[in-house]
């Protein structure tokens, strides 16, 4: 039986191909911007439970668990109080576009305080754009953002802006 090792670097790799991030700052809280993002761009932004990314901190740092729900060890919130834990979520969303394979990907980039990016900490959330064209399809949508009084802030994302803590948005 061989020992298979994760490379993490593969997977941001194959995650971040085709993709392009747009960050926005705003003060809308997620629910909020989302049924702004759907009324104004015809889109079906949908809050995915199961893909809320759970940063545990303790005192030897951070670690992220991508993970709510029942994991074979009882509900993470019961595990929490018992354990006495900094836990950190950060809520996704999510927006199939009809008849592909393409996607959109919002993440909520803050929780009280605290950044998933530090990197981007004075961003609230980040569209990840999947389609065939994402750096055209973002040159649009970051357009259409500006135009957005209730926000304050767009701007295109590479990662290697992110490369430190890009591994937080893998889900």
């Amino acid at each position: 039986m061989a020992n298979s090792v994760l490379d993490i670097g593969e997977m941001k790799d194959n995650f971040f191909a085709d993709t392009a991030m747009i960050g926005i700052a705003t003060v809308l809280p997620g629910h909020r911007f989302c049924w702004l993002l759907n009324k104004y761009f015809d889109t079906n932004f949908e809050n995915i439970p199961d893909n809320t990314i759970c940063m545990r901190e303790s005192k030897s740092g951070k670690e992220t668990v991508n993970y709510l729900s029942n994991n074979g060890q009882g509900n993470m919130f019961e595990q929490h109080r018992q354990e006495k834990e900094d836990l950190y979520f950060f809520p996704t969303y999510s927006h199939q576009i009809p008849n592909s394979s393409y996607s959109y990907m919002l993440y909520q980039l803050k929780c009280g305080k605290r950044p998933l990016l530090p990197e981007a900490k004075h961003l609230d959330f980040l569209w990840l754009i999947q389609t065939a064209e994402p750096q055209h399809d973002a040159h649009i949508i970051l357009d259409e953002l500006r135009k957005i009084p209730e926000i304050q802030l767009v701007q295109e994302l590479t990662t290697d802006q992110l490369k430190k803590s890009i591994a937080n948005l893998l889900i």
